[in-house]
């Protein structure tokens, strides 16, 4: 509707514009019109007047010219014709209306007619025109003296002014008829034309920044809008087409994903196996042991209730493990928690403490007073942290330390990273095995980049780990020196932060 108010509005405006100045040119023109008749009346009476005035003036006198003035005064009821001399003034009856200085400065002595506008002292407003001609006065055939005189006629301005009114009531009532028909037919075609069909493209455009594509706006009609809506419409059905492809596209990404992510954890159960039978042989030996007595029958009832518990200890670490293995191996769906960091952290390093036993290694979890909470998926953390360590085990070749440490840390985010420079929480695993070489630091987050040797290793660990990170908000970092060993931090947002934002 703002559109076609002004659509209106320039359109009244327009129309009042060349009204007026339709009705202005008018006013002027008749002006002009009847300014020109008067000037050449007087022409044309000057050029009469000049041929037979002196003659008729020495040879039938003074009486005669003023009665054939006077005659010609009576033909024209709006103007008045008089003979003046220009050498008198006021009260002598042949004085000019207009004093002769001021007749002289608009130029009377020149043989042409002057005219200006003046009011009588009735108020009236007159036309005044001037045309000079002199005079050779004769007594017989002797010159007695030359006088100055002029045709004066004085035009009631009346009528034209009656005009000029006449023409401004016309031209109000014009424009008052036209202002009337332009808002009923500019708002009725306004609202019809442009408002409507406007509304429903507004409306369709505010549904597509909604995210709603679906529904064509229909505006009939063969103009520039109906064209504007049908490409709308074709636009939003592309834009249909191409988010459905998207989404297809994206749902295949994370189910690929996902996949391998598990294929990586099931990867590192298989590399946990050798340790964890290793872990498992102790307690089966006791279990084995602890009932062959009792199976013997000589123990008393105190030794058997004693093996017995021995046994229901074996067995609840036996499944302890089993279930720790289970649980890394099994798929489950992604939900994040608020957990302490060190909870995660022991449980990943109790998971792979027979990996690092088999090959000498200690992993260390240092402490805080404060427990550190993050708003992080567990199992998603969890493989994370475990890629990292037994890389970190791995690359020791024998009799070296792991150690993890946790806590805050100021931090800036790397170059493409969406977050800002503050505080977040942080996970370090440091080991002293052999180090990156540093023209593979800058490679080794990108898939399949490995340097192990063939079936050791598909090179996705951390680039699933990295990919895993960076969906919680957060980033991985390495440092690394040849022979001296290599450090991992895990750097996530803080957890009131990141529960805002799941929450949103």
């Amino acid at each position: 509707m703002r559109l076609t108010a002004k659509i209106v509005t320039v359109f009244i405006l327009m129309s009042v514009i060349v009204t007026g100045a339709n009705g202005f040119l008018r006013i002027r023109r008749e002006a002009n019109l009847f300014e020109s008749d008067m000037v050449q009346d007087v022409e044309r009476f000057a050029l009469l007047m000049e041929q037979w005035v002196t003659t008729e003036l020495n040879k039938n006198g003074w009486e005669s010219l003023q009665r054939l003035i006077r005659e010609l005064d009576s033909q024209d009821r709006y103007s008045q014709i008089r003979w003046v001399w220009l050498d008198v003034s006021p009260p002598n009856t042949y004085a000019p209306e207009i004093p002769s200085p001021q007749l002289r400065l608009l130029g009377v002595n020149v043989k042409k007619v002057v005219s200006t506008k003046i009011r009588t002292t009735s108020g009236k407003e007159v036309l005044c025109a001037y045309r000079r001609i002199p005079l050779k006065i004769r007594t017989g055939n002797q010159v007695v003296r030359h006088r100055e005189g002029a045709v004066e006629l004085i035009y009631d301005l009346t009528p034209l002014n009656f005009l000029v009114r006449k023409t401004i009531i016309n031209t109000c009532v014009t424009m008052g008829t036209l202002l009337l028909f332009s808002i009923v037919i500019m708002g009725f075609m306004g609202v019809n034309v442009v408002a409507r069909p406007l509304q429903k493209l507004i409306q369709k455009t505010r549904r597509a920044g909604e995210g709603d594509l679906t529904g064509d706006v229909d505006l009939g009609g063969n103009d520039e809008l109906t064209e504007l809506g049908q490409s709308l419409n074709n636009m939003c059905r592309q834009l249909s087409k191409s988010q459905e492809a998207v989404q297809a596209e994206t749902l295949a990404r994370i189910a690929t994903l996902e996949q391998l992510r598990h294929v990586d954890r099931l990867q590192t159960v298989g590399r946990l196996a050798s340790g964890i039978a290793h872990e498992l042989g102790t307690p089966l030996n006791v279990v084995s042991g602890r009932a062959a007595l009792i199976a013997s029958g000589k123990l008393c009832e105190t030794d058997v209730t004693e093996s017995a518990r021995s046994i229901k200890s074996e067995t609840d670490r036996m499944a302890t493990i089993i279930q720790q293995l289970l649980d890394f191996a099994r798929r489950r769906t992604p939900k994040r928690v608020s957990i302490d960091l060190h909870q995660v952290a022991n449980q990943t390093a109790q998971l792979l403490d027979p990996l690092a036993q088999k090959k000498k290694v200690q992993i260390e979890v240092t402490d805080n007073d404060e427990p550190v909470i993050a708003f992080v998926d567990v199992g998603q953390l969890q493989q994370v942290l475990t890629n990292l360590i037994v890389n970190a085990i791995q690359s020791i070749t024998s009799g070296g330390q792991v150690r993890i440490r946790m806590g805050h840390r100021f931090a800036r985010p790397p170059e493409g990273h969406t977050g800002d420079a503050d505080h977040y929480d942080f996970i370090d695993i440091e080991d002293n095995g052999e180090g990156i070489a540093e023209e593979n630091l800058n490679h080794i987050f990108e898939p399949f980049f490995t340097t192990k040797e063939v079936g050791e290793g598909t090179g996705l660990g951390l680039s699933l780990s990295y990919g895993i990170i960076d969906e919680h908000g957060g980033w991985l970092e390495a440092s690394s020196q040849v022979d001296k060993g290599t450090c991992f931090t895990v750097y996530l947002p803080r957890e009131e932060r990141n529960e805002c934002s799941e929450k949103s």
